[in-house]
């Protein structure tokens, strides 16, 4: 989040956005530009948070067999895209705040305790208690790669799914969610950035 914000704050501050522009770069290949430097560092988190997986499961296998290391491989690009998809929230934030102290402050308000007052003094007193609540943007992005790991709080689980609500959406769920989520977000940031005076 914060490098998304960084990503386009720095530039409103450092003045470096209109002298691009001046100097003849459009404003879609800048869009498209900052959107290629999130996918690269959203690829390399995902490499690393694959390879420190891979360690980490090489050292505490008793026994080395490659199902057993790999066993949790699908969280790789479910990671990826879970930082994509916080970074292009907070790419939003920061292009239509731009400056980059309030911004992050947005972002950051927004990812800790924004969703919650949603969900719990409006959206439950609205539509009731149910497992639409689970479909706000962090917490869809969150659920790409639930922590803790819904395997932990199973019990947790079972009895909210007894009552008729789930603290996590499938995968499937959480994936085509924060897809559209990612494009929403991109799709408005840069209908904001093609109208609005640099």
């Amino acid at each position: 989040g914060f490098l998304g914000v960084s990503l386009v704050t720095m530039e409103y501050s450092n003045k470096t956005l209109r002298q691009n522009i001046i100097t003849g770069m459009s404003r879609k290949s800048f869009f498209l530009g900052k959107v290629y430097v999130m996918l690269a560092i959203s690829l390399f988190a995902a490499l690393y948070y694959a390879i420190l997986a891979l360690v980490f499961g090489y050292l505490n296998t008793d026994y080395i067999m490659t199902s057993r290391v790999t066993e949790g491989l699908y969280f790789v690009p479910r990671f990826f895209l879970m930082c994509f998809g916080y970074m292009s929230l907070a790419f939003m934030i920061g292009l239509i705040i731009r400056r980059g102290g309030i911004a992050l402050f947005s972002f950051f308000t927004y990812s800790l305790m924004g969703e919650q007052i949603l969900k719990w003094l409006v959206h439950q007193k609205v539509f009731g208690f149910g497992n639409s609540m689970n479909y706000y943007p962090i917490n869809a992005i969150e659920d790409l790669v639930p922590i803790p790991f819904p395997e932990i709080v199973t019990k947790m689980m079972e009895e909210a799914e007894q009552k008729g609500y789930n603290f996590f959406l499938t995968p499937e769920q959480a994936t085509i969610t924060s897809l559209i989520y990612i494009a929403a977000f991109l799709g408005l940031a840069y209908y904001i950035f093609s109208k609005r005076d640099l």
